[in-house]
């Protein structure tokens, strides 16, 4: 899970016992930003570490005595000391975070926020072919629709967990945010996938509807090129998905039905109409009746020797899918 930094608003006080105490992002008009904290990630995970850094436009840090507390505890302080870092604890934890800058004149600053550890994991699918008992993903050829789905993992202090259909999804494609898309119980989204050779970025920034709980969830998705498998149609036991053939294939018997499946090309089935295919025997164009992807051969009799089949799928309306395979038959 990618994360970014965080810009924390400083608040003024005005003495040692006034404080302030904001959440994150909260700001106080005509106070200015005397200083300022970021802290990375933005939305850390259990058991991560957190580094902080304090700045400021109109406070001189380096001659100033900064002290770090975690949850009343310190855990930093110097002179000029700009930056601690801590863990973060279990789902469900909260941590408070105070920090007191004191200036060689004695006027003091001090910023407080809470942070609580979340998870948002990202699961995606290409909507592509892929054939029966295939059981892995399937992925996106270019221009592919792709589904991704948010999973997040957030827990209250009380150690009760959030229903995933009450959050708020903002969801963004290449930092591009997809308004219509995004809302209140919105756990998924379906975006366009990349071109041929290039990847997209798919985010999702997840909150309660009070705030107090945030996330975020982020995953690249590559595409990749589609391509063919030919496997056996036997008369009694079906298509033999189990065994593939890639390069080769020899027979004995007097005929031979092999059907040729795509993989990770726009189509719910292999005669999809939005498919064209192309059977080449010895280099010589085939038509073929009957089910486009499935072609059937006879062997010679009392003849040995070799033969060339080639099929290549064309995507009709999605012009950068297509696939190619070349097979030899030995009989």
């Amino acid at each position: 899970m990618k994360t970014q930094s965080i810009k924390i608003v400083s608040i003024l006080v005005v003495s040692l016992f006034l404080t302030i105490f904001l959440p994150v992002h909260a700001q106080i008009p005509g106070l200015g930003n005397t200083i300022d904290v970021t802290a990375f990630p933005n939305f850390p995970g259990p058991n991560q570490e957190v580094s902080m850094r304090v700045q400021s436009f109109s406070i001189d840090l380096n001659r100033s005595e900064v002290a770090w507390f975690v949850n009343s505890s310190l855990i930093a302080r110097g002179i000029g000391q700009t930056e601690a870092s801590f863990i973060t604890g279990e789902l469900g934890s909260q941590s408070s975070i105070e920090v007191i800058v004191q200036t060689r004149s004695g006027a003091l600053f001090t910023k407080q926020f809470t942070i609580r550890p979340t998870e948002v994991d990202l699961v995606w699918e290409g909507e592509t072919y892929t054939p029966p008992l295939y059981s892995g993903k399937a992925l996106p050829a270019a221009d592919a629709e792709i589904v991704v789905a948010a999973f997040p993992t957030f827990i209250t202090q009380n150690k009760n967990t959030v229903d995933p259909s009450t959050l708020i999804y903002t969801w963004k494609q290449d930092g591009k945010v997809l308004g219509r898309l995004s809302g209140f119980g919105k756990q998924s989204v379906r975006v366009s996938g990349p071109k041929f050779f290039q990847s997209t970025t798919v985010s999702v920034e997840v909150e309660t509807q009070s705030g107090a709980l945030t996330g975020r969830g982020v995953t690249q998705i590559d595409a990749v090129e589609p391509t063919i498998f030919f496997y056996e149609s036997h008369p009694l036991l079906g298509i033999r998905y189990e065994r593939a053939f890639i390069n080769q294939v020899t027979f004995t018997n007097e005929e031979i039905s092999l059907v040729a499946s795509p993989y990770f090309i726009s189509a719910k089935n292999l005669d999809d109409s939005a498919l064209k295919y192309e059977w080449r025997i010895n280099n010589r164009e085939t038509v073929l009746d009957g089910v486009p992807g499935k072609i059937t051969l006879e062997r010679p009799e009392e003849v040995s020797g070799t033969a060339s089949i080639q099929l290549s799928i064309q995507h009709l309306e999605k012009l950068l899918q297509s696939a190619a395979r070349r097979l030899i038959i030995r009989f």
